[in-house]
């Protein structure tokens, strides 16, 4: 019985080890889909998008806000894939995308009014309708790689 326990935790250990960089990956490509959006629509050239995504301690670059934005859309996906494994069994594809979806609101409302203001981010300068739409993006598009991987 105890071989059958330590099989079964080491099964699940696997299951999270890969939801976690599965959600990495996926969250890597919401990043570049939001990113995308908010080239198109912002109004800023691209190097000054870029550069307001720099984090707050490093010298503001294109490349370094490139780097951040993309490292924390990795992170909060590697989030969202834990979060998905634990509650994941009985849902279906459609699920998955609408729940990526208000993933993305949450961190869109979490952003909005608490980070970048405690954070003075440049980022709070962009339309916050195209800021909320990027986030929407991100959600579906995390949803969406997600299960893809899987």
């Amino acid at each position: 019985m105890n071989t059958r326990t330590a099989s079964t935790t080491r099964s699940e250990q696997h299951g999270y080890g890969n939801a976690a960089v599965n959600g990495l990956v996926a969250g890597a490509a919401a990043g570049i889909a939001m990113l995308g959006y908010l080239l198109l629509t912002a109004g800023d050239a691209p190097g000054d998008l870029l550069t307001r995504f720099t984090g707050a301690g490093i010298e503001a670059s294109p490349l370094m806000g490139a780097v951040t934005h993309l490292a924390v859309s990795a992170i909060y996906g590697m989030g969202f894939g834990l979060i998905w494994r634990a509650v994941h069994s009985r849902y279906g594809k459609i699920a998955q995308v609408l729940f990526g979806l208000a993933y993305g609101l949450a961190l869109y409302a979490i952003s909005q009014w608490l980070m970048l203001p405690a954070a003075q981010s440049p980022l709070l300068e962009l339309p916050m309708p195209h800021w909320g739409i990027a986030h929407a993006i991100y959600g579906i598009v995390l949803g969406y790689s997600y299960r893809l991987l899987r």
